[in-house]
């Protein structure tokens, strides 16, 4: 027995889910595409302030409870989350194809 969701059945399910299919179509997204995403969508609306701010917040306040709440963190998180990924398959690629 161990932790829930790390035997080595469950990691290498979620890895070859990350580096499949799904890992080319990040990949295949480009640059400006994904940083245009996460500043339009990921910000908007601007004023007063990001909804994903606002929503960050109330997650940390422990407030977030609300269904439109969280369908609005998702939809305004999806872009930063997709450009994180993509950064972070970008730094693996790199760190593997270095010997590192």
């Amino acid at each position: 027995p161990g932790v829930a969701g790390s035997s080595p059945v469950n990691r290498a399910t979620f890895h070859s889910g990350i580096t499949g299919k799904r890992g080319a179509l990040i990949d295949r997204l480009s640059w400006e595409l994904a940083f245009l995403l996460a500043v339009t969508l990921g910000l908007a609306p601007f004023l007063p302030e990001p909804h994903i701010w606002q929503k960050l917040q109330m997650l940390a306040a422990g407030t977030l409870s609300r269904p439109l709440d969280i369908f609005d963190f998702t939809m305004h998180g999806l872009p930063w989350l997709l450009l994180v990924t993509k950064a972070g398959r970008a730094l693996f690629r790199q760190n593997s194809a270095s010997g590192g």
